[in-house]
């Protein structure tokens, strides 16, 4: 249970209290971007707050600004499920399964201009679950399907190529997969610095995604051991190919941070 929400302000390196414990944030969830961050109260309504850079804030306002306080979001008074902070990129689940993001990157719409505003995103079903990365995202439909977009260089798409896609884009089993499909439950997009793409010193992006039975999946950049709880994607050419790990039993939740240094 939330009863208050802390983060550290104007570089302190402890917790400072953020907002005074008020039943309204009882059963609230919280999210931490690049340099923003958001949460959601118990009747589903998004605050927001943090460094403003090209839309992220979702007020508006294209140029770079701070609000050192958490405010609420327009449009976002109730009915928010989900709210998760990227790479200056926003994003909201909304009551009836529909996804909005807003700012810029991995936003999932067709331009690549900034979305000032909360925005919906098109070309996907009802979803359960969404998660955004530094550079991509994922999320799950209600029926258990996958989906992905942004940068995929590193194959962390999961498409069988290194090709990005601004827009939703179905992620489908490798062909030698043997039996039915897997029911999706859950993604995380992998957070970190994706230059340069390749050779010495190289980071890149990864996913992690589990299924209803429990299955761990890893894709995309793990060359440095960034999926240790997967089969480790040593060759480059393999990046784009789905692994699973067959060591877990059955894992019923999974987070995707950033790319290790060596």
């Amino acid at each position: 249970m939330i009863t208050q929400v802390c983060i550290p302000l104007q570089g302190s390196h402890t917790p400072e209290e953020v907002l005074k414990a008020h039943p309204s944030w009882n059963n609230g969830q919280v999210a931490c971007g690049e340099s923003h961050a958001g949460c959601i109260d118990k009747d589903g309504a998004a605050y927001i707050w943090g460094k403003g850079v090209l839309g992220c804030l979702g007020d508006g306002i294209r140029d770079t600004h701070t609000e050192l306080l958490p405010r609420p979001v327009t449009g976002l008074e109730a009915g928010v499920l989900q709210l998760d902070c990227g790479f200056r990129c926003t994003g909201a689940l909304m009551q009836d399964g529909r996804l909005m993001t807003w700012g810029a990157g991995a936003h999932g719409h067709p331009s690549t201009q900034p979305k000032l505003t909360p925005t919906y995103v098109e070309g996907l079903p009802p979803i359960t679950s969404f998660a955004l990365g530094w550079h991509h995202a994922g999320a799950v439909s209600a029926e258990g399907t996958l989906y992905t977009w942004g940068r995929g260089e590193w194959g962390n798409l999961g498409l069988g190529t290194r090709r990005s896609h601004h827009t939703p884009q179905q992620v489908l089993m490798p062909e030698a997969s043997a039996g039915p499909p897997p029911y999706w439950r859950q993604v995380s997009c992998g957070r970190g610095t994706v230059t340069p793409v390749e050779g010495p010193g190289a980071d890149g992006l990864h996913t992690l995604a589990i299924t209803e039975a429990g299955e761990l999946w890893a894709w995309g950049a793990g060359h440095k051991g960034a999926a240790p709880l997967a089969r480790l994607l040593a060759d480059c050419a393999a990046l784009c190919t789905l692994q699973r790990d067959e060591r877990e039993p059955h894992i019923i939740v999974v987070h995707a941070n950033a790319t290790p240094p060596l």
